[in-house]
This record gives C-alpha cells, structure tokens and sequence, in this order.
C-alpha cells in the first residue's frame, strides 16, 4: 500500500487562491466608477442623492479600490451599467466550467 502525504490545508488554500487574490487586487473598481461617471457627464453628487449617500462619502468611497457590494449593485443599479463585471470574469477564470452553471 502506497501512502499519499496530505497536503495541507494552508498549502493548497495559497497554492489555489494566489492568483486570485492578486487579480482581485488589479481591480480598481471605484476608478472604474469614477471614469463612467466622467465619460457620461454624471457629478458624483447627483449618483450621491440617487443612492441616498452623502456626496462626501460617495466622494471617498470612489477614491478606493474596493467597494461594499451593497454599493456597488446600488450604483449598479442606478447607472444600468454591471461593475461587477469584472469580479464575474475573475470567478470565471478561476474556476472549473462545471461549477459556473
């Protein structure tokens, strides 16, 4: 009888989710907002009251990479554009074809 030495847990969580995590850090997902926004003539203020955010806060969020999911299908929603696009493509790549149905 031939043994097979598990593989570790952590071992095969970094050897599996690696490039993942470091294509999910290529994302620059309020950059992408920010540049829908400019490219349509839309102020940050106006998608702010549409949204029910503070322009602020809106304004700061943006200025980073990641956004909250709630938010980002909120804006989503309000600019009928899909930003989770490229989250969508990332699990796509990363996963076998039978798990994407």
């Amino acid at each position: 009888m031939v043994l097979v030495e598990p593989v570790s847990y952590n071992k095969w969580l970094t050897n599996s989710f690696t490039p993942i995590f470091m294509a999910l850090n290529d994302i620059d997902i309020g950059l992408e907002i920010r540049t829908y926004l400019q490219q349509q003539g839309i102020k940050v203020k106006w998608l702010a009251e549409q949204i029910g955010c503070d322009n602020s806060s809106l304004g700061k969020m943006l200025n980073k990479k990641h956004i909250y999911p709630e938010l980002l299908l909120k804006i989503s929603i309000t600019l009928k554009t899909n930003f989770f696009r490229q989250y969508n493509q990332l699990f796509k790549k990363s996963t076998p074809e039978s798990d994407n149905q």
